[in-house]
């Protein structure tokens, strides 16, 4: 389904992705000749800022080892000049190579820029191109085109040439099978697209699906004799379109990624822009990560005019584009992990634009605080895609907090305290935790609001409060993970220790004694019996319970 949902991308975005059979490289050494082939001139592309010269779509090469196989139309020097002194020989056969591919494109085409070029390289010897000043650096170089001393562009770019090269380009000559995105028939890619830009990931990029070398003895399907590319068989025109769709995707410019710590969160939605826009607003609060401020004011990025950056909306606002929002399309939404060489897919979601919608719009309404736009989670992705201090950032916790937004389900309370061993020196995540937790009680049904374990929870808030008001120091009675998984033996000892507490009280303010005491008798006696084991759920609901009483009895006492 991911890989059909970016090749689908690629048709749709094709005048800002290469065409099939081109992909984007550094091209720095151009030979300009004139029309019957004749030496002119060396073009040095270089710039002080990028000594490898220009960044342009060339012919798709094929991925080569010892192998001698040609690129069309450009190449390193041992193929266009047939000059390596450590290896002679096979610097002439490479030229061979290169000639023949190259008077193959002028044959077919029958372009006088494709001529030219085949009528050059076949008279190399008895050209003056060696006498030249840039010639010494020319035959180290690693890439090297023509271009017609009468033409503004490569010889590959004029238009009969280019489009012969992109109804015919290289091919790696695999084995013929049925792939598995398409289900057409075709050759099968053997080496699978390089995808860059996931963060952990070697920069030089990783591939999506790969099988370890059977001869190694550490190939988890080697039995079946499947090896590289053929593990996930898909043809090369479907390789080669969810490869630069999810490069296009993961780009440094892209308003379609975030960095969350080690995670890098992709979404597109094909049908349209202004949602993925909305949708990038909601979880960096309406502002591109390159504009988050700390608690001094200071930028965690600066700004830069090369970079996507808006100015921040006001909670409201983004509510009521979400309230117009009412197209029906789909988001596809995919959380990737890496590390080294390893890529893993930790999330993948293809979810219309109207349950979308739904769910952020109730995420919004539940998080926002009255007394700041800033929302806890705001907060913590803005701290995670600075880079600073993501230590113990656990998947199920991020997975959990997500999917809860997108689908509007509560996660377990196991996920839930994960977030507090999330150990953030300039960052608390207790507001974080608060609000996560207030979020998932209205996501629980309104039996469960009602239940035991909600129950309990409010009575732990009950005796929390006597302790805060009869002294503010102790914190011997609190809501913790002990209390949350075996709430009736915590509980017991709790109200052993509130006759204390209503003692003080007492001496205080008599009838606030009496009005609590009053609270916690009619509490105790709906529950009842005491749960000792609660499930997943069920703690959740007791937290739930704890935080909403909390809040009540926050407002109660005027604070």
């Amino acid at each position: 389904m991911l890989l059909r949902e970016l090749t689908r991308y690629y048709s749709q975005n094709r005048n800002v992705m290469p065409p099939f059979g081109w992909q984007l490289h550094y091209l720095r050494w151009v030979i300009v000749i004139n029309s019957d082939g004749e030496f002119c001139d060396i073009e040095d592309w270089a710039t002080p800022k990028n000594k490898k010269g220009r960044m342009i779509y060339v012919p798709k090469k094929v991925v080569r080892t010892r192998g001698i196989s040609s690129c069309q139309l450009w190449d390193h020097s041992g193929y266009v000049l047939g000059v390596d002194e450590d290896d002679p020989e096979r610097a002439e056969a490479l030229h061979a190579c290169f000639v023949e591919r190259c008077q193959l494109i002028a044959d077919e085409t029958g372009d006088m820029g494709a001529e030219a070029v085949a009528t050059f390289i076949s008279s190399m010897q008895e050209q003056e191109i060696d006498r030249h000043p840039l010639y010494e650096e020319l035959i180290k170089a690693e890439t090297i085109s023509f271009r017609l001393d009468t033409d503004n562009v490569l010889v590959f770019n004029r238009p009969t040439v280019f489009e012969w090269l992109s109804e015919n380009p290289l091919s790696s000559g695999t084995k013929y099978g049925q792939c598995m995105v398409c289900g057409k028939w075709g050759n099968i890619e053997r080496i699978l697209p390089t995808i860059k830009g996931i963060r952990g990931c070697d920069p030089i990029g990783v591939r999506l699906t790969s099988i370890n070398n059977i001869r190694t003895g550490n190939s988890c399907l080697g039995a079946y004799g499947l090896t590289q590319g053929y593990s996930a068989p898909t043809c090369e025109q479907c390789a080669y379109r969810y490869g630069n769709s999810l490069n296009h995707l993961l780009r440094s410019d892209s308003h379609n990624k975030i960095h969350i710590g080690p995670f890098t969160l992709v979404f597109w939605c094909p049908q349209g822009r202004d949602i993925e826009l909305l949708f990038r607003k909601i979880l960096l609060g309406g502002q591109d990560a390159r504009q988050a401020k700390d608690e001094r004011g200071n930028l965690y990025w600066k700004p830069s005019p090369r970079k996507i950056h808006w100015v921040p909306e006001p909670s409201y606002c983004i509510e009521e584009k979400l309230n117009r929002n009412t197209q029906k399309r789909y988001m596809n939404i995919v959380v990737f992990r890496g590390k080294e060489r390893r890529i893993a897919i930790e999330y993948y979601q293809r979810i219309s634009t109207t349950a979308l919608v739904d769910g952020l719009r109730h995420w919004v309404s539940c998080t926002v605080d009255p007394c700041r736009e800033n929302k806890p989670l705001i907060l913590f992705l803005s701290h995670c895609i600075a880079g600073n201090d993501l230590g113990g950032l656990n998947t199920s916790v991020l997975i959990g907090i997500l999917g809860a937004i997108f689908n509007k389900k509560p996660i377990n309370y196991e996920t839930i305290k994960k977030l507090r061993n999330c150990n953030f020196s300039s960052f608390s995540s207790s507001s974080l935790y608060a609000r996560l937790v207030f979020y998932m009680s209205s996501l629980i049904d309104k039996d469960a609001i009602t239940s035991k374990p909600s129950l309990c929870g409010k009575l732990i808030a009950l005796l929390v409060k006597c302790q805060e008001e009869a002294n503010g120091e102790s914190t011997t009675i609190r809501c913790d993970s002990a209390v949350i998984t075996n709430p009736a033996r915590k509980i017991a000892v709790y109200l052993k220790k509130n006759r204390h507490h209503l003692s003080l009280i007492g001496k205080q303010n008599y009838g606030r004694r009496v009005n609590l005491e009053k609270d916690i008798q009619i509490t105790v006696s709906e529950i009842g019996v005491f749960p000792e084991i609660l499930d997943p759920d069920e703690q959740l609901s007791l937290l739930a319970g704890y935080y909403c009483a909390r809040n009540e009895l926050f407002k109660a006492n005027g604070s």
